[in-house]
């Protein structure tokens, strides 16, 4: 095949792999491993033998993810405890592989959920980019209401706030690691990890309110209200 492996799609590697009657399972290195692998048997006029797991990539990352309750800031507590907890998850939990994250991952589902955050962050931002392109051209044509502007103008907002909250999360867990197993804090890694705790557990009327929208959204109205004192329609209509 004159084409560079390099430039093929996935999905052209695999059918070039099942053409050679060679595997297609794999990601992209391996499975460029094996067509060159048959290229050079091919051209040495070689049988196929057995090729050794070293053509492969031979690594993955583990991920487990769970809670630990620890008094105070008591670190050997923490650190006890969260190794307490872990184990107690390998002995319990299935462990699953995730082949959507890259690379492939293996862990708990909660860790999996963990593994595969920058990849949905990436989405969100890629709909924000393209909701905000959306946003331009419609207000520069008449032909749209200005409802349905308001309309994609809110969306942009959601996910917004849905990037934002998750950047002051990574913030708290770098600074976290820095204050345990590196040392050398500063001011700034003390306010993040302030930010990323009212961000984790603190509340916020107008973000929860909009979890109620769509016909998908949560539908517990009455716990919204005993939390934040309003509806979370009325909530939304003073926040726009």
């Amino acid at each position: 095949m004159s084409q560079k492996l390099s430039n093929m799609k996935l999905e052209e590697l695999r059918r070039e792999c099942e053409s050679k009657d060679i595997s297609s399972d794999g990601r992209r290195k391996d499975l460029e491993r094996l067509i060159n692998h048959e290229k050079k048997m091919e051209r040495e006029g070689t049988e196929r033998k057995w090729i050794p797991s070293s053509t492969f990539e031979d690594t993955c990352d583990a991920i487990l993810v769970t809670k630990v309750d620890f008094k105070d800031d008591d670190e050997l507590d923490m650190t006890e405890g969260a190794r307490q907890a872990l184990g107690e998850i390998l002995a319990k939990e299935d462990l699953i592989i995730a082949h959507d994250v890259e690379p492939i991952t293996v862990g708990n589902q909660q860790g999996l959920n963990l593994a595969r955050r920058p990849n949905k962050i990436e989405e969100l931002e890629n709909k924000v980019s393209s909701l905000t392109g959306q946003v331009s051209s419609l207000t520069s044509q008449e032909a749209f209401s200005a409802s349905e502007i308001v309309f994609l103008k809110q969306q942009v907002q959601d996910l917004t706030i849905s990037v934002e909250g998750y950047t002051l999360l990574r913030h708290r867990f770098i600074s976290s690691f820095k204050r345990y197993k590196v040392g050398g804090m500063t001011p700034n890694d003390w306010k993040l990890i302030g930010e990323g705790n009212q961000a984790a557990y603190g509340g916020d009327a107008i973000a929860d309110a909009r979890l109620y929208q769509g016909t998908e959204g949560r539908r517990d109205f009455s716990v919204y209200e005993m939390l934040y004192g309003l509806p979370p329609q009325i909530v939304r209509d003073f926040s726009k």
